[in-house]
């Protein structure tokens, strides 16, 4: 986990759906936040959360209307803006149930399980849409499910992307089956070295 400190976030909008939406983003994570009137002074090198209307001077601000209002998505998008642009790393563990953890600079950010190989697709395609480059990371315990991801995913590959196969034994704990098992066997092919 990174030891880097986080900026304080500043939620700036009396707009009722902006303001409602960054809270929902902002749930569960670790980042200090302080909602304010748009206008008011904010701490340098923080993060200004508004809307295009009432931006006024903020130099290091996310945009409402940028924003994906998909909150897994997004919080990488956050995350990226906090850190300053810096790695994304998707982890997939693959299997019936497909488990997937997003890192931005080895922090978990976002976690969750699916079951289409398709959905992963439009996950990735979004991340795409707004970050540079993503770092996936597939494991290849399941032989018949990971090749069918390594196809499906090599199609929206960029030349900034990197989608590489990595060993992921001893990644699921043991006990019973469970989406759990799923996203930290995803969280730990996410942080194993390639």
């Amino acid at each position: 986990m990174s030891t880097r400190t986080v900026p304080r976030v500043y939620i700036c909008t009396l707009g009722g759906r902006a303001l409602y939406y960054y809270f929902r983003l902002l749930k569960g994570t670790n980042i200090q936040f302080k909602a304010i009137v748009p206008g008011e002074h904010t701490e340098r090198g923080s993060v200004c959360l508004t809307t295009r209307e009432e931006a006024g001077d903020a130099c290091n601000t996310l945009f409402y209307e940028d924003l994906t209002k998909d909150v897994l998505v997004d919080r990488v998008i956050l995350y990226s803006k906090i850190l300053h642009n810096s790695e994304a790393v998707v982890g997939i563990d693959p299997g019936k149930t497909i488990g997937v953890a997003i890192t931005v600079n080895g922090m978990p950010v976002s976690v969750l399980a699916i079951s289409d190989i398709k959905r992963l697709h439009e996950l990735i395609s979004m991340l795409q849409a707004r970050l540079k480059s993503i770092y996936i990371k597939v494991g290849n315990g399941d032989i018949h499910i990971y090749p069918e991801i390594i196809k499906e995913l090599s199609s929206c590959i960029r030349n900034t992307d990197y989608l590489v196969v990595v060993n992921e034994k001893n990644t699921t704990p043991k006990g019973r089956a469970g989406h759990k098992k799923d996203i930290n066997a995803a969280l730990k092919i996410a942080m194993r070295n390639s």
